[in-house]
């Protein structure tokens, strides 16, 4: 059910029932055929896009642009360079958080009552500066606003940390974190009650964490295609003071999925497939 075309999935959001939707990938992105220099994300044969969802190049205006390179890892294809060094560390694809709600979609372009979320990376961090590094995050459009994103005040000790609805999960992963290709995901459950994160590296569980759902009545509800960043945190550039940071590295390829997957399931490849993924 993963690529079912998503013309049908508005439709599928107004007539039926939310759980219609489980297993469906929102959106993919592997880079693989996209242009830095170009304003606007280019889709590869691969990825999983919504007609009219467009992605953003990060920063636009007269910086350098995006590297888009031949990647090395287990992805393969290409990956999206990550380097503060070439202009500015505010460097990624965004969706605006204005972007207007597609044909089919409700007006409000709200999921409701989400059960379920995975937020998936295969990413390359050769060094990491002190602050926050985005991976793949959402801001400005309230609800449950998934984020996946590295966190850490030591230079090269970064955590990785995954949030829901105000609810997050901070888990170290190694020593041998930097230097490497590694798939991670954040996965996102609630059952009865409670709201569950678990946090995956390479395939293999890090830690899980559960608590108390939110009171909030927004706290069950997703904006899947709007104020959603690549590699990047928007609201830097609108508050410069804000202590983000980019981290140095590359990123493969990003998957958001309405279900909770598990590494038989996930969207990405978790490793080599020398190594049965």
């Amino acid at each position: 059910m993963k690529n079912i075309p998503h013309l049908i999935v508005g439709c599928v959001l107004v007539c039926t029932p939310v759980a219609s939707l489980e297993a469906e990938t929102l959106f993919k992105l592997t880079f693989d055929s996209a242009s830095g220099s170009s304003n606007v994300y280019e889709s590869a044969a691969d990825d999983v896009l919504p007609p009219g969802l467009v992605f953003k190049r990060m920063p636009q205006g007269d910086v350098a642009p995006l590297e888009v390179k031949t990647s090395d890892g287990f992805q393969g294809g290409r990956a999206l360079v990550l380097d503060p060094s070439q202009g500015t560390r505010h460097q990624g694809y965004y969706v605006d958080r204005k972007h207007p709600p597609f044909p089919e979609f409700p007006e409000s372009g709200v999921i409701p009552r989400v059960t379920g979320i995975t937020q998936e990376a295969v990413v390359f961090f050769g060094e990491y500066l002190p602050g926050q590094g985005e991976i793949l995050s959402q801001w400005g459009v309230g609800g449950m606003q998934p984020c996946l994103f590295l966190k850490g005040n030591n230079l090269n000790a970064p955590v990785i940390r995954f949030s829901v609805g105000g609810v997050g999960l901070e888990c170290d992963p190694g020593p041998d974190f930097l230097g490497r290709w590694h798939h991670i995901a954040g996965v996102f459950s609630r059952v009865d009650g409670q709201f569950e994160l678990e946090i995956f590296l390479d395939g293999k569980s890090l830690g899980k964490h559960a608590e108390a759902k939110p009171s909030s009545p927004q706290a069950s509800y997703l904006v899947p295609y709007r104020g959603v960043s690549i590699g990047t945190h928007v609201l830097l550039v609108e508050k410069p003071t804000q202590p983000t940071r980019t981290p140095i590295g590359k990123i493969d390829a990003v998957a958001l999925s309405l279900d909770v997957l598990d590494p038989k399931t996930f969207v990405l490849p978790v490793g080599p497939k020398a190594s049965g993924r």
